[in-house]
């Protein structure tokens, strides 16, 4: 599986580096931008819409929506949605 992906979006996932817990895992980059469906979530909150809303929108469960806005986070280092709506834009992600 991870040389199908490597193949295919060799920018897309690569093998944690610290060899550590979570080695092997495939992992997205922090420096590598957000996907389109990323960059349209980041727009819709940036509306200040419900996490019920984005995920209607952007027609994926609620789940879904939370997982992709933490991971976001995450990438981004913000601990709230302003933080991480001010970075993103700093980035030019939105």
């Amino acid at each position: 599986m991870r040389q199908l992906i490597s193949h295919t979006c060799p920018n897309c996932a690569s093998p944690s580096p610290e060899g550590g817990r979570g080695a092997g895992v495939l992992q997205r980059p922090s420096a590598v931008g957000p996907s389109d469906l990323e960059r349209e979530l980041l727009r819709l909150l940036a509306q200040g819409l419900t996490d019920a809303t984005v995920a209607k929108r952007l027609n994926v469960s609620l789940r879904t929506e939370r997982r992709m806005v933490a991971d976001l986070m995450r990438r981004l280092g913000a601990s709230g949605r302003f933080e991480a709506g001010v970075k993103a834009a700093r980035r030019r992600w939105i």
